[in-house]
This record gives C-alpha cells, structure tokens and sequence, in this order.
C-alpha cells in the first residue's frame, strides 16, 4: 500500500478518516451596488460512516472523547430529539424525498466543525456517490442567521458527463486534471441575506473531490450564483480549498498545535464577519433590507424557546378535543414543527360515510405564543395562514373548508367544576391582560378597519379547554401573562420582558438589604412616626416575596 493511501485511511477501521481543509470563501455582489470579500475558512471533509475520533483534531458523533474539531449530527439535516449517525439521518433524508438506498452507496459531508461546542455554518456540502464512486447527488444545507435551514436536494444536470477540466493554484500553475464539474439550477424560496428578497434561482458548480478519480490531498471548488428574478447574476459566492488538507490521523503534536493556533479562533469570527459586511451595505452602500419572511413548508423553522415548547402542550391538546368531539368524519394530521419526529394522528368517533383529512403544519414556533393573543381559533387561523400574505404564514392548513367543521366542537366546550374566586379573578385578569399579537411584517393592501378591543370578549376555546380540562392552569396563567405583558411593555420579546423581571427583583433585593441596614439609625424615633417608619421598613424587607405573590396571582 502506498504512503498517500495510508494517509487517508484509519487502520483500526478501514474507513477514509476525517480530513481537515483550509479553504477560503469569497462573495462579489454586482448589483444595486457593488461588493466584495474574501476570508479564511476551516471545514471539514466527514465521510458519512465514520463515528469516533480521529486523533485529537477531529472527532464525530456521541464520541466519549471529543476533539479540539467535533461533527455531531443533531447539526444537521431534520431536527429531531433522537440521537441517530450522520448516515442514518442522510438515508432518513432522502428516504423523505423520495430516494431509496438502494439509489446511493455512499457520501462525504463537508462542513464547519464545532469548535469548543460552538459554530455557524452558512452551508454544509453533502457528497453523494453510486456503488461506481459516481457524484449523483450532493445536498446543499442552509443555515441563515435566524437559525432556520434549508435543505436543497440536487441532482446533477449533466449525470453523463465524464469530461475532465484542469484547476489552477494560487499561483496559476495548472494542477492534474479533475473529474468534471458538478451542476444544478434551482429555485430560491429561503432567506438568507436581508439584502435579497426571497426571489430569484441559484445555480451551482462544484468539482468532484471524492470521485474514482480524486485523491489526497482532497482539492474542493464550490461556486454558487445567485441571479435575479430577471435572470441577471446578482451575487457569486464561492468556496474553495486553499492550502494542503490535513490528515489529523497523522497529525504531530506540534501539527496539531499549529492547527489550533492557526484557525481555532476562524470559526467564532463567522457570525462577526456577517454582521461586519451587513454593516457595509446599509450604512455604506445604501442596499434596501428585507424583513425576514416566515419559512415556507419546505424549509425548516428555527428552533423553539422553552416559552414556546411550554405553551404547545396546551394547543395540541385543543385540537385532540376539537377532533374528539367534531360532527365529521375527520382525520386531522398534525406537525408541531418542534420535532421532525412529532407529528401526531387524531381521529374523530365517527365510523359512517367517507373520511376526510385535514393536515395543519406549524412552520415556525412563533405561532404558539401568538395564538394565545386571539378570543376566536378561527381568526388565528386565518390571521395566522388562510388569509395573510405567504411571507407572514406561522402554519399552514391542508384545506381550509375542512377547517370549520372541526372548529364546530367549539360550542360544546363546557366546564363540569366550578372555579373558586381566586381562579375567577385570574380569569379575568388574563381576559384584560390580552392584546392584540405584533402586526404582520408583510402587510396586505387592504383598508384600514376599526380596531376593536379584544379584552370585551369572552374567554377563547382555548382558555375554556384549559379551565375545563384543569390541567397545568398555573403553568397556562404564567405563562400567557409573559407573553401579553411581554407584547404590551416589551415590543412582543419575551427576553426584554425577562430582563425587566430580573432588574424588579434585583431592585427590591437591593431595597430590602439598605433597609435593614438603615434600622438602626431610626431607632431613636419614637410614637406614630416609628410605627409608620416600622411599617415601611417591614414592606421594603419583604418587598421581593409580595412582589413574588402578585406574580403568582
């Protein structure tokens, strides 16, 4: 065997090991105005199958022993709260779109590697090969700064193609030839830039750098262009290879020291270097910002808050009662969004006549602190996804005409107890504490219409389901008053409202503690005075346990 094909295999395993390559990402923008950059980047090349650590540079998977670099893919691909390989997430993947395995053999991810537990990555290249070392496939995977993704499955233009182009180095000098070039055309329908509307196409053209024909070093070339919805090239970003690759495998210490000193610190400049170039084009260049837009159903959203993981129980459980009790025949599919793994079946009782299916998806989390602002589901769910623009969209309904039949079982919400006068004044005050959800960021061109206040209504279906069903009212209660406050005092950010909350009680700590201090020099006041002084101090000293009281009222 030959010293360049031991490098790049792990003789325990026999699998290809991890590879660490120093590469470079550059971005011209051509128009409204012209813009440029280039900097240093460090990714990884992960053949698919591998798990484990590959010296102390690298290491992938739920590996007791972590690298300095880690791969772990919960990263990647669906989200989900099962702990599963790379590969299985790959073949869960392409299963979703259609491809079985038999279809592939195997691939290569090429990606930003955690650094210290932390990185950003922009995009991810997925590699994916036939039993023959064919590249048929790759995956593009987008990340924004929103932390939602998108996957985009591409499948090569020119499958045929066996024709081979020649690369040049930094220094022109021509390198040996390379299997040919990798492309695509598709449609963008993900937000990434505030500086670009979710319209236009990409195209991508990517050398091979795991094909029959490659070999270490591993020599990577990614080019992405963006055009406009006028088919005029807008942005051109590419990603490339630059310097010699880095078998971690065979890596020194003093390599693997001159590795960490020299890109450890790259990947937490990701983020920086993204607000750095934003910066440019608004205050320098003047470029137009986009408000970002809810993802639509073939993206996946951003991650939910414990707020917004709090509050799904309670929507889910609605809408298990509403099918429960519906007049039709209903099948009602439901996607929280928070799993890809989640989706959960509900069936009405009733056997006769035909069986309709309604499927409501839940796109982005959002939408589970925003439907506790509405006195009618059916205004939530118009607001929300029939009858707003697409870019606004929280979740998304199958057929809306089934929507009505299901939200018939409304009228047959009824409390079978009797709340006691605490619980009825908590009710109350959640009916005068709601108020309206922020205005949608993509307004329809309607006219205006009176506003009416929604605190004159009754309770919602939902608010009658929580208090007839009596489970978690406490957790309901607290909860939608952090979201209500939070929209009234704190421009709808519940970390504003949280923070507000924290200053209250470090404040009234604060007060108490300068007064017990203060005590003692009144102790020479005598008659009413020191009962009131008394009095004042007893309140300051327990200001923070009945501001906690109130709280819990």
């Amino acid at each position: 065997m030959s010293k360049k094909a031991r490098k790049v295999d792990i003789p325990e395993s026999g699998l290809p090991c991890p590879i660490i390559l120093p590469s470079r990402t550059t971005h011209t923008r051509f128009f409204p105005k012209r813009h440029s950059f280039s900097y240093s980047y460090l990714q990884v090349s992960i053949p698919v199958e591998f798990e484990g650590s590959c010296g102390s540079l690298i290491s992938v998977g739920e590996s007791s022993k972590k690298g300095w670099f880690h791969v772990q893919a919960s990263d990647y691909l669906d989200r989900t709260h099962l702990k599963s390989s790379l590969k299985a997430k790959l073949s869960a993947y392409l299963q979703s779109q259609g491809v079985q395995n038999a279809v592939w053999n195997h691939a290569f991810l090429i990606t930003a590697p955690r650094f210290l537990g932390y990185s950003f990555n922009p995009v991810s290249f997925w590699y994916i090969y036939t039993a023959d070392s064919k590249l048929s496939m790759m995956i593009l995977e987008v990340n924004n700064t929103f932390d939602e993704k998108r996957m985009y499955l591409l499948k090569s233009d020119e499958p045929e193609e066996e024709a081979t182009e020649s690369l040049a180095d930094n220094e022109g000098n021509l390198r040996d030839k390379t299997p040919g070039r990798f492309k695509h055309e598709w449609a963008k329908d993900f937000h990434v830039s505030p500086f670009s509307s979710r319209k236009g196409n990409y195209s991508l053209s990517a050398i091979d750098p795991f094909g029959k024909n490659s070999s270490f070093p591993i020599v990577f070339d990614n080019t992405i262009v963006l055009k406009s919805s006028k088919d005029h090239a807008k942005l051109v970003a590419r990603v490339f290879s630059d310097g010699v690759a880095i078998n971690p495998h065979m890596a020194t210490q003093i390599e693997v020291a001159r590795v960490l000193l020299s890109w450890c610190w790259v990947g937490f400049l990701t983020a920086p270097r993204i607000l750095k170039e934003a910066f440019v084009l608004y205050f320098k260049r003047g470029l137009h910002v986009w408000l970002r837009p809810e993802v639509l159903p073939s993206s996946i959203g951003r991650r939910a808050t414990q707020l917004e993981i709090s509050l799904e129980p309670f929507f889910t459980r609605y809408l298990a009662y509403l099918v429960e009790h519906s007049n039709a025949n209903l099948v009602l599919i439901y996607k929280s969004g928070l799993d890809i793994s989640s989706q959960q079946v509900f069936q009405s009782h009733i056997n006769e006549g035909a069986t309709e299916t309604l499927e409501i998806r839940v796109s982005s989390p959002a939408f589970f602190c925003r439907v506790m602002h509405y006195a009618h589901t059916a205004e939530a769910f118009d607001r929300e996804s029939i009858f707003t623009d697409e870019k606004n969209r929280t979740v998304s309904i199958s057929r809306p005409g089934l929507l009505l039949r299901l939200l018939s079982a409304n009228k047959n919400i009824k409390s079978h107890r009797q709340p006691g006068v605490m619980e009825r004044m908590r009710w109350s005050l959640h009916r005068q504490l709601r108020c309206p959800p922020s205005s949608p960021k993509y307004p329809l061109p309607v006219a205006e219409k009176a506003i009416v206040d929604i605190r004159t209504f009754p309770p919602s279906p939902l608010d009658c389901h929580v208090q007839s069903s009596n489970i978690d009212i406490e957790l309901y209660f607290r909860q939608c008053t952090r979201v209500f406050l939070a929209q009234r005092f704190a421009l709808g950010f519940i970390e504003i409202f949280d923070t507000l909350d924290l200053l209250a009680r470090f404040g009234l700590t604060v007060l108490a503690i300068s007064t017990v201090t203060g005590a003692a020099q009144s102790a020479s006041v005598h008659g009413t005075l020191r009962v009131i002084s008394a009095s004042l101090q007893m309140l300051s000293i327990n200001g923070l346990n009945i501001y906690s009281l109130v709280k819990q009222v």
